[in-house]
């Protein structure tokens, strides 16, 4: 656990547009978590902020990512609408990793993604455009389906959470697993619906994500942590034999 951490609003210039976000950099971190937004979760959410927080105590920094300019978020119908063009928004996505990689504070963090919603859309296409970088994905009820074309091209291991009492969302991400060429995992966890509002459901989502991103994202010079058998408890965790090939 880090017990100093350095908190900066920051402003990103990519694409022609200026983005904001809110970096906090905990001592001696060796990695990065972006997090991406789409409809219904940015990030001034206290959900995002809290996972944030517990990511941070594990010694992760994070960045709570605004995709969208002051001045699409003005009107909040056309915001609602643009938190939909995937594409879009994962390109904006891509192009911030390639500005942290070029900061003196960030450039050498490794890198991963956290997305709930169709902010996991975001991040797991933004994932696909960056394979050499993005280190780790994880998605949290998860619009899995809006990132389908980008899901085979994905190389970043990945975590898909799901809430064990929806159906239609559990489906959609074994639906994304089998399409998935990557390391991949599927969590069930009770009340993980987009808004984690069952109690201890956001410690979960959190504790997961610290695991996933601690045994994925590289420290320089260390070898990454390998599974035990069926990875973390309670998780459909799939490796395949050589990269590109199915499980």
């Amino acid at each position: 656990m880090s017990s100093s951490i350095v908190r900066e609003h920051i402003t990103l210039a990519v694409a022609g547009v200026h983005l904001k976000g809110d970096l906090a950099l905990p001592a001696q971190a060796y990695a990065l978590v972006v997090f991406a937004h789409g409809s219904g979760c940015n990030p001034k959410s206290h959900r995002n902020r809290d996972i944030a927080r517990a990511l941070e105590h594990a010694g992760f920094g994070t960045l709570l990512l605004d995709l969208l300019t002051a001045d699409e978020e003005t009107a909040e119908h056309e915001a609602m609408a643009r938190s939909f063009e995937v594409e879009a928004l994962a390109s904006r996505l891509a192009d911030s990793t390639d500005w942290l990689g070029a900061q003196a504070t960030t450039r050498s963090l490794s890198i991963g993604y956290f997305g709930a919603g169709t902010g996991a859309a975001v991040a797991l296409t933004a994932a696909a455009e960056r394979p050499m970088v993005v280190r780790g994905v994880v998605c949290q009820a998860g619009r899995t389906d809006l990132a389908a074309a980008a899901l085979p091209r994905i190389e970043a291991p990945t975590l898909l959470i799901a809430d064990s009492d929806d159906p239609t969302g559990l489906e959609l991400n074994r639906e994304a697993m089998a399409t998935l060429r990557c390391e991949r995992g599927l969590s069930r966890v009770a009340g993980a619906s987009h808004l984690l509002a069952e109690p201890g459901s956001l410690e979960r989502v959190a504790s997961l994500a610290a695991e996933w991103f601690e045994h994925h994202l590289p420290r320089q010079g260390v070898a990454v942590k390998a599974w035990g058998p069926g990875g973390p408890a309670h998780c459909e965790s799939f490796r395949p034999a050589h990269r590109g090939h199915g499980v």
